[in-house]
Order: C-alpha cells, then structure tokens, then sequence
C-alpha cells in the first residue's frame, strides 16, 4: 500500500472491521476477494471490481520511483479523509461507517 519501496502506512493498520473480521492493510487482497464473494448474489454490485484490478495497481506501485526533483504537496486541511470504516455485519456489499480520520 505504498509508493514505490515506501510504505506509506502501517500493515498493520486496521482499515475495515466487521462484527467478526478485522483487515489490516496487510490482508487488503483478502479483503478484495471477499468483498468480491459478498457481492455474487446480487447482480449489478460490481464489487469484484477491486479484486481484479488490485495486482496492476500494486505492479504500478512498485515501478514507481521518487522523482529526482524537489516535490510539493497541496492538499486541502478543510477535509477529514477516512480512514477506517465498520460493517454492522459481516456482509461487505453493505454500506460502512466511517470510525476514524486520518
């Protein structure tokens, strides 16, 4: 879950929680596929999307490589971005609430 070799995150780092699951950032392709399993009986839900797309995501990561330039960030200090998000059940085609900002 980073850019490049950086990790721009703890693995560890719990992410999503569900009444009987916790994902870490670590397991964030073992949360892809069951979300991915969550969303088979429902036609439309698209949520294999993820699961599919992840290995070309993280193959671009890696090949990423900090530019050889001074860099500046801008970002807005108005916004909150979740973080962590919590499923009232275990089925992850339902909608989360946000439990934490980073």
């Amino acid at each position: 879950c980073g850019y490049g070799t950086v990790e721009t995150f703890d693995l560890d780092y719990i992410f999503v929680s569900t009444p009987s699951k916790q994902y870490r950032l670590k397991d964030i392709t073992q949360f892809l596929e069951d979300t991915a399993k969550c969303g088979e009986n429902e036609p439309g839900a698209c949520l294999d999307f993820g699961k599919a797309l992840w290995p070309g995501v993280m193959l671009l990561s890696k090949s990423m490589k900090t530019p050889a330039v001074p860099v500046h960030l801008f970002y807005s200090s108005g916004q909150d971005t979740a973080c962590q998000w919590l499923y009232s059940s275990d089925d992850l085609s339902t909608i989360p609430r946000a439990t934490a900002s980073c």
